[in-house]
């Protein structure tokens, strides 16, 4: 009896693993940045300052709203060659507010 309901919640795991679809987003943008090592003696990691990691991250959580998988800056566009560039679509024009400094 204990290994029939062991099967059943296993087959019902290994269901939940095949119906599995990651959603990642992704906001690409262009710019400087500054990389500082933070941490201790035990472990350090890096952080990264800029008004452009920013408007990466908007880019990122505006994915979600779009249903898209990625979304573009018009500098980081600007880059892109014009055989890559046929095969973006423009989804819309947003307008990112400075913050007072």
């Amino acid at each position: 009896r204990y290994l029939t309901r062991a099967k059943q919640i296993r087959a019902a795991a290994d269901q939940d693993i095949i119906d599995f679809r990651p959603e990642v987003g992704m906001g690409l943008h262009t710019g400087w940045a500054i990389e500082a090592p933070i941490g201790s003696d035990f472990k350090i990691d890096a952080s990264y300052l800029s008004p452009h990691l920013n408007i990466s991250m908007m880019l990122e959580n505006a994915t979600r709203i779009y249903g898209v998988p990625m979304l573009l800056s018009e500098s980081f566009y600007a880059l892109l060659s014009l055989r890559a560039k046929e095969r973006v679509r423009k989804v819309d024009v947003v307008t990112i507010a400075s913050r007072p400094q």
